[in-house]
């Protein structure tokens, strides 16, 4: 046996108003998870930068101090101490 149910006007006017504000979430969401993703790259990035600066410091530490090092100044490199 087949039921068939009729919808009213305002049944129908909810189930639009539904369709709608699901739709404007949706893409909210996925706006939402792009901008994640985005700052996800970001703190990755960062981590590893950070890493190669200590690192970097690591190596510089070892030295002698009397050697000399340079500092990147635009596209100029200058003579700097090993303590900078």
């Amino acid at each position: 046996m087949v039921t068939t149910e009729m919808i009213t006007p305002e049944e129908q006017k909810k189930d639009e108003e539904d369709r709608k504000a699901f739709l404007e979430l949706q893409g909210k969401f996925y706006e939402e998870q792009t901008k994640l993703k985005s700052l996800l790259g970001s703190v990755a990035g960062s981590a590893r930068e950070k890493r190669k600066n200590e690192l970097c410091l690591q190596e510089i530490s070892v030295l002698p101090s009397d050697t000399n090092c340079y500092r990147t100044v635009g596209r100029t490199f200058v003579l700097v101490d090993k303590d900078d």
